[in-house]
């Protein structure tokens, strides 16, 4: 959806005048489909101690993730607790 016209605006007038006739519905066709993951919300909290050796890898890793530390931790939580499910007990 490439708009060259907020470049040509030459007072805040005319930029807010086109604003306010703006269609979003006539640039549909130009737009990409983008498919969204809804998650069902975190409505409950853990505290828990770390060593700080644990929390410098921790932080480490939600660096390199693009995520931050507490998203990085409950990342890591949900795939150890899918993995324990996965695993048949005696």
């Amino acid at each position: 959806m490439k708009n060259d016209k907020t470049n040509e605006f030459t007072s805040r007038d005319e930029e807010l005048s086109y604003w306010e006739n703006f269609d979003l519905s006539e640039h549909l066709d130009d737009a990409p489909i983008v498919h969204l993951d809804v998650k069902k919300p975190l409505t409950h909290s853990l505290t828990m101690r770390l060593t700080r050796d644990d929390l410098v890898k921790l932080h480490a890793l939600a660096s390199a993730n693009g995520v931050g530390v507490t998203t990085m931790a409950r990342i890591l939580l949900h795939r150890v607790l899918q993995k324990a499910a996965s695993v048949k007990t005696p």
